[in-house]
């Protein structure tokens, strides 16, 4: 019988010294098709091609042994030790079946079972491994001193390391059962308890070095995600990572809602899941918070203790001490929503010592700082950012800005956030902007080449999608839109306004949609009740501005100067920095007799001309309508002369 160091020092032999070189000759071509797809980013052509060479090498060695088995009796490595194979009862030389058969489960054992059984040649009585047995062929030493059968000791501890691993295998194999179980239960997909992908998020790692606390990969992963940073996808190796640690948590179902978003059924199903596990947790409140999304988050169904987190999401600045980031970030957006700016803002600013989510709190200082009437410091901010964002943040950022600077006027559609969109949808590859800005500021675009042929219109948002996918509201604005332009269809157009303005099922962003254009249709003042009148009842928000805006300048061009005046001192907050809004003002002032306050609003306007004081005929800008421009003019050229005659000072 052979020697089992013998047999290993064989395999050691015809592995490294005959073997390798001509799988290496072999697979050469292979090796540069991997190096192409690896360059070129091709993974799949790189993986092939690293699978091929993984097979050939197989092959080679099957080839190898079947054939020096047969015809020699050993390989290469086995005649360099002195060792043959042979048949166990007859011993003669093996036949190609036996050959082959214990080629394939040689090789079966090494790649699946990594060599284990190779340990029985140490506890067999005749030192037969399983490949021998189920060949029936023996390994035999040409040498004077041949190995004797294994004693007590050796096979005890041979078994004992055997029962060992069968032990430890069936330990792992049951928790990955359980936990396949446990999460059938919320019908997560049980095929991904049973994989050992260890390997962390790429971005995650990144940002684990410089996170300013302790937090779980699965924590920072969740805040990454929150601020767009990483995809879903990011989310799925830190659960894999942290189920090696622990047993689910509220956190890891919260985040396989998210993994499962796609799927409401399943992603409610997680959701709920979250308060089972851990009731009294942010993760709870933040799934409980989800859930109710549309409507108040306190519920009568809801415990003391998750009613009072949920509610932390829902409050200003008012939060428990040391929440979890990613708690911030979505608690940061519901307030934006909200549009309660201070509260965000305050927020922002605690937020700011976690440098990995500076592009992403930047971007959302620009939305506050905007929602806050301080466009300025918005645009300054804006154009600082947007060469440093990101291609989907840049153009989120960007076409949001261009949409609010256009739904002031059609003039601003040169503004820089409008150039910076159309430069980065033109980088993206597919359908980038989010449904609703998409929709918004294609109508937008739309309006504000309205009298323009369809073959001259700007095609930007073309490549985006175009109106075939916009959300329906926006199919329906501009399905009338086309009839408003047909004179004999305007009263039909009028009535489809109409009746959307008056939908409560829609949400306020589109009702004031509807009533922008309806408004434009408008010829008599007596009408203008309707939409005052649901302006009122609106929350304060960047949508109850934009129609502000409107129903102000309709009142300018019907002369309703006491209703344009009143609109001014509910904007008067929010749009002072607005060039064209102090213009309007200047107006409503001076129809109104106020010649002081008319004079002041000028003195806004003269500070920022660029040309001498004496050019008074023309405007700084134009309105969007020829009858203000015309107001405009003919306001500013008699204040001009009553201040310069009369020294008014205001």
């Amino acid at each position: 019988m052979a020697w089992p160091t013998d047999r290993l020092g064989a395999v050691i032999v015809d592995a490294a010294i005959v073997l390798t070189p001509i799988v290496s000759l072999l697979s050469s071509p292979l090796e540069r098709v991997v190096m192409e797809g690896v360059i070129l980013g091709a993974q799949e052509v790189a993986l092939a091609g690293r699978l091929a060479q993984v097979v050939l090498a197989l092959v080679t060695l099957f080839l190898y042994q079947t054939l020096f088995w047969k015809v020699f009796g050993a390989t290469l490595g086995q005649l360099f030790f002195g060792l043959r194979v042979v048949n166990y009862h007859s011993r003669p030389s093996l036949s190609l079946a036996q050959s082959a058969l214990r080629s394939a489960v040689w090789i079966g054992q090494w790649v699946f079972l990594f060599g284990f059984p190779f340990l029985t040649t140490f506890s067999h009585q005749f030192r037969r491994t399983w490949h021998d047995r189920l060949a029936d062929t023996q390994v035999v030493s040409l040498r004077s001193r041949a190995a004797g059968s294994p004693g007590i000791q050796e096979s005890l501890i041979i078994n004992g390391i055997f029962a060992g691993a069968i032990y430890i295998g069936v330990l792992i194999i049951s928790y990955h059962l359980l936990a396949a179980l446990h999460s059938f239960k919320y019908g997560q997909n049980w095929e991904r308890h049973l994989t050992f992908s260890v390997e962390s998020c790429g971005p995650v790692e990144k940002a684990r070095g410089h996170w300013p606390i302790e937090e779980s990969g699965l924590e920072m992963a969740m805040a990454l995600y929150a601020a767009g940073l990483v995809e879903e996808s990011c989310l799925e190796p830190e659960l894999d990572l942290s189920r090696f640690d622990r047993t689910f948590t509220g956190l890891d179902y919260l985040a396989l809602a998210f993994v499962h978003a796609e799927s409401s059924e399943r992603s409610n199903s997680y959701l709920r899941a979250v308060c089972d596990e851990e009731e009294s947790s942010y993760a709870c409140a933040m799934s409980e918070w989800i859930r109710s999304s549309a409507g108040p988050l306190e519920d009568s169904q809801m415990s003391r203790s998750r009613r009072s987190l949920a509610s932390v999401i829902d409050r200003g600045r008012g939060s428990l001490l040391e929440a979890p980031i990613y708690f911030d970030l979505w608690k940061l957006r519901h307030l934006i929503k909200k549009e309660d700016y201070p509260s965000a803002l305050f927020l922002i600013s605690s937020l700011k010592h976690v440098p990995s989510l500076m592009p992403f709190l930047r971007a959302q200082e620009v939305r506050v700082l905007w929602g806050m009437g301080e466009r300025r410091r918005a645009r300054d901010l804006s154009e600082i950012l947007f060469p440093f964002l990101g291609l989907e943040q840049s153009l989120e950022l960007s076409a949001w800005m261009c949409f609010e600077e256009m739904s002031f006027s059609c003039s601003h559609r040169d503004s820089d956030s409008c150039f910076w969109a159309r430069g980065k949808l033109a980088e993206a590859k597919g359908p980038r902007l989010a449904e609703e800005v998409r929709s918004l500021l294609w109508l937008r675009e739309n309006e504000c080449h309205h009298g323009v042929s369809e073959n001259q219109r700007p095609r930007w948002l073309s490549q985006d999608g175009g109106k075939s996918s916009l959300r329906q509201e926006a199919k329906q604005v501009s399905s009338a839109f086309e009839l408003k332009r047909s004179q004999k269809k305007a009263d039909v157009a009028a009535e489809l306004f109409l009746t959307m303005a008056q939908d409560v099922d829609l949400s306020p962003t589109w009702r004031s949609e509807a009533w922008r254009h309806w408004l434009e249709m408008l010829s008599s003042a007596e009408r203008l009740a309707d939409p005052v009148s649901y302006w009122r009842s609106m929350n304060m928000g960047r949508d109850r501005v934009r129609l502000g805006q409107v129903i102000m300048h309709r009142a300018l061009e019907l002369e309703q100067w006491d209703l344009a005046s009143e609109f001014g001192k509910e904007l008067l907050p929010m749009l002072s920095e607005e060039e064209l809004f102090r213009g309007k003002m200047m107006v409503v002032s001076w129809n109104l007799g106020q010649r002081e306050s008319a004079f002041s609003w000028l003195e806004t306007l003269r500070s920022e001309e660029r040309g001498p004081a004496s050019h008074v005929r023309e405007p700084l800008f134009a309105f969007d309508s020829p009858k203000l421009n015309e107001q405009f003019v003919r306001a500013r050229s008699q204040l001009l002369r009553q201040g310069l005659s009369e020294d008014v000072s205001p």
